[in-house]
C-alpha cells in the first residue's frame, strides 16, 4: 500500500513514504504537500524513503518539484532511507548533484537539530 505520513516539527517536516512513489500515488500526495510546504515554509524537509521499494520518473518530477518549491525561499531538503534500487536511480536522474542526503532519519534529524 501506497502512503505518505508528515510529521510537522515547526521548523522542519518529515515526510514518510511507504510502497511505491509512481505516477499513482504522486497524484494524490502532490497538492496535499505543494499546499503544506506553502502554508509553513519549513527551513527542513527530510523525506524519509527507508519503506519505499519503488519510484519511476513521476516521483523524481515530484521530489525534484519540492526540491524547487523550498530552494525559492531558502528551504533544503534532505532525503534519507534511500534503497540500493531507487538509488540508482537517483544516481542516474543526477539528483544527488542538488539533493542532500542522509543515510537515515536519525542522522537526518540530528542534522537539522531536531
Amino acid at each position: 500500500m501506497n502512503k505518505m505520513d508528515l510529521e510537522n516539527l515547526e521548523t522542519t517536516l518529515i515526510v514518510t513514504f511507504s510502497g511505491d512513489i509512481d505516477h499513482f500515488s504522486v497524484v494524490s500526495y502532490k497538492e496535499k504537500l505543494v499546499t503544506y510546504i506553502e502554508r509553513y515554509r519549513f527551513n527542513y524537509v527530510i523525506m524519509d524513503f527507508s519503506a519505499v521499494s519503488f519510484i519511476d520518473s513521476a516521483g523524481i518530477g515530484f521530489i525534484l518539484g519540492r526540491y524547487n518549491q523550498l530552494k525559492d525561499y531558502g528551504g533544503k531538503l534532505i532525503v534519507c532511507g534511500v534503497n540500493g534500487y531507487c538509488n540508482r536511480i537517483f544516481n542516474i536522474a543526477g539528483m544527488w548533484k542538488i539533493i542532500e542526503r542522509c543515510q537515515d532519519l536519525s542522522t537526518a534529524k540530528m542534522k537539522v537539530g531536531v
